[in-house]
Formats: C-alpha cells, structure tokens, sequence
C-alpha cells in the first residue's frame, strides 16, 4: 500500500481550487493585503514559496496566510500546499512510506498548526516551525510503538563539549536546511524544543521516556549538528 497516497490526492484537490469560482471569490478578499494582494492565482502561493525564492519573501508570504488561516479555511489551505514537500519528508522519516495512517496523522496535526499558528512568538521561519511542530506532536504519538522513529532519537554519539546557548545563526535559512535533506528532522524539532520553546529539561525528558542528563546530550548534539547544518546551506 503506498502511505503517499494522500499528498497525491492533496494535488489534485489544488488543481481543482484553483478552477474553483470560490476560490477565485475568496481570493478577491485577499486584494487589500498587502503581500497577498500580489497574488495573480492561487499557484502563485507555491511559486512564491518555493526553494528558488528568497526566504524572507516567502516567509512573508506564509505570514500573510497564517494570519488569516484561523477564520479563512483557503488561508489554512494554501499554507497546507506549500508545505506538501516538507511534510512528505516528514512523512517519509515516521516510517509512512506504506502506512497511510502516518500521513493522516500528519495532514491533520500540519491544519491545526497552521489554524493555530503562534504568530507574535515565531514569526520567522514559519515553514521550518510548522514542519518540525508536526514532526515533533505526530512522533511523541507513535514513539515507543514505531522503530523508526525511536530510532532517530536514538542516543548513540559523543556529546560535544560545550552547551549551545541558543538558536543556530542563519535561523531563517532552517526551512532549506530540512527541504535539502541538510538537517535532520528530530534534531531540528529538539532544537526547537530546547533553545526556542524553552521546555523544562526535566520535562523534555519526560516525554521522550530518557533521563534528563542524556536529554541535555540530546539536545547539545542537535544544537551542534543543526548549526553544521543551516551554516552548509547559508
């Protein structure tokens, strides 16, 4: 059974909002902002977030979108599109390849991100945060049951010798670090959740089942490895 299925059926439904009189109608709503009021079609959000496009314009972009998508559902939707590839990665890594269920999951959990997107608190990056936000919820879910993913957060390495003390340089540039295969997902969601979120170690080791002392490992080796990361992209 091919678990990708659904990203698959996720385009045809594009295709099919972007002949759709309701779309072209929402879209005419769209006119006064600013950033979306460029917009000449709905294909336009993906062009405009693509990888060849600087990412502060397409992260303006997502902005615009996010700040609508609680009340408008094409909002929620267009963001939904543009993160198709890094959300099929996300996929990929959870082990969904051949099980549908995982891009359900993940499908469903990146809506609710987007919906409920915290703008004022991290308005950069916002495809890099969505990703790794839906990353980190769908493996908590199936961590301890999916050998896939308990693998990846696997405690095997050297710790470096000094704790980062926060977010890698280049901040803006994580999104074409996890779209290029440059970092790995659950180093960048530990990042995320260390050195952005600022989860309690003790409790950050709660929820992966380890010892605090190997979280701070964890999370030393991902700062490390995710600042190699976005620096090779830069």
């Amino acid at each position: 059974m091919d678990g990708l299925e659904l990203f698959r059926t996720l385009d045809l439904d594009w295709r099919l909002l972007g002949a759709s009189r309701r779309t072209e109608q929402a879209m005419r709503r769209w006119a006064a902002d600013p950033v979306l009021g460029r917009l000449g079609c709905l294909d336009d959000v993906v062009r405009g977030t693509s990888r060849d496009v600087e990412r502060s314009e397409a992260n303006a972009l997502l902005l615009a979108l996010v700040r609508r998508a609680r009340a408008d559902e094409l909002a929620g939707r267009a963001v939904l599109q543009a993160l198709i590839p890094g959300l099929v990665i996300v996929t990929r890594r959870l082990g969904g390849a051949h099980d549908p269920d995982v891009a359900s999951d993940v499908v469903t959990e990146a809506l609710a991100r987007i919906r409920n997107y915290p703008i004022e608190a991290r308005p950069r990056a916002v495809a890099a945060n969505v990703i790794l936000d839906v990353f980190q919820r769908v493996l908590r879910r199936r961590q301890g049951r999916d050998p896939i993913a308990t693998a990846e957060l696997s405690e095997d390495g050297p710790a470096p010798a000094a704790a980062p003390g926060e977010p890698a340089a280049g901040w803006t540039r994580l999104d074409e670090a996890i779209d290029s295969g440059a970092v790995c997902l659950a180093d960048a969601a530990t990042v995320i959740d260390g050195f952005v979120d600022r989860v309690p170690l003790a409790e950050a080791a709660r929820r992966a089942g380890c010892q605090p002392h190997a979280m701070h490992k964890r999370r030393v080796r991902a700062m490390r490895r995710v600042r190699l990361a976005v620096g090779a992209v830069s």
